[in-house]
């Protein structure tokens, strides 16, 4: 059997080439990423956070994380991470 080459020009193709350069063309080729959130998803995250810290609380003071369940799962993952490092 023979296998032949394709033929062709394959090279990489480059969406930006031919067009001129704008600023926020040269501020992402600078190398320095910037990201900005909105007030309204920093909202959403602090109310997040705060429903998850409310549904722990709960978790506390009805003995959830004292039961037999949890217990076992804690030392499955201890175990876990002790055997992974040794």
């Amino acid at each position: 059997m023979n296998i032949k080459g394709i033929e062709g020009d394959f090279s990489p193709i480059d969406p930006l080439k031919g067009k001129k350069e704008t600023g926020s063309a040269k501020q992402a080729s600078s190398g320095k990423d910037r990201v900005q959130v909105s007030g309204r998803a920093r909202t959403l995250f602090q109310a997040d956070q705060a429903a998850r810290l409310d549904e722990i609380r709960k978790r506390l003071e009805s003995g959830y994380y004292n039961s037999q369940d949890v217990t076992e799962k804690v030392v499955d993952g201890v175990m876990d991470d002790l055997l992974k490092s040794a």
